[in-house]
This record gives C-alpha cells, sequence and structure tokens, in this order.
C-alpha cells in the first residue's frame, strides 16, 4: 500500500519523521491499529469512527495543523436560483456547524452563510 501523501510533510511540520510500520486506508482499521498499541493515527475531525475502540481523540492545534478546503462553485447568477441559495445556505450552515467556516475563507462581498 501507499502511504497517504500527509504521511510525510506533516510529522516534517511538526519537526520529525516517523518510523512507519503500517498504513490503513480505513478508520476502523486505522483505530484498531492504535487499540492494539501499534501507535497512532491522523484522523480527520470530520471522520465517523468506531466507538467500541477504546482509543482517544486529541486534536492538533496550531501553525501547522493540517486543513481542509470546500468551495461550492456556481454559475453566474445562479445563486439568485432558490433551490441553489438553498444549497449554499445548507452548506454554509453546515460548514459553521463543524467550526470549519472562518471569516478569512468567505471572499469579500460574499454573504456569509447562515
Amino acid at each position: 500500500m501507499t502511504p497517504p501523501p500527509c504521511s510525510r510533510p506533516l510529522p516534517a511540520a511538526a519537526g520529525f519523521t516517523p518510523t512507519a510500520a503500517h498504513y490503513a486506508d480505513e478508520w476502523e482499521t486505522g483505530t484498531a491499529l492504535v487499540a492494539a498499541g501499534f501507535g497512532v493515527c491522523l484522523v480527520s475531525r470530520l471522520a465517523r469512527w468506531p466507538d467500541h475502540h477504546p482509543v482517544v481523540r486529541i486534536p492538533v492545534r496550531g501553525a501547522n495543523a493540517p486543513t481542509r478546503r470546500i468551495a461550492a462553485v456556481t454559475r453566474a447568477g445562479a445563486e439568485s436560483r432558490r433551490t441553489i441559495r438553498h444549497a449554499l445556505d445548507v452548506l454554509g450552515a453546515a460548514a459553521l456547524e463543524l467550526g470549519g467556516l472562518r471569516e478569512r475563507d468567505v471572499p469579500e462581498g460574499a454573504e456569509r452563510p447562515g
């Protein structure tokens, strides 16, 4: 299996190079390896993961913490359509609820969703 793209730059940004013995494609497998004592696993805070593994999620914070950007793109003028506006409002509300939308992510002149 090929290591995930974040497996090198994230630890390097934190100042270390890990020795990786296992990689997992699913959160279930990754958390099972951690629960069995085989190290750590980087898990997206948006990921659903199994409750039955005795593991603890510790947030990564600081300037080098990984982030995710999601953009909604429409044709010019389409945002005035009721269905498009509703979809954009729902996406914006979900982003606010998850804590992922920051003021600097809202383009100048755009309405802040929610």
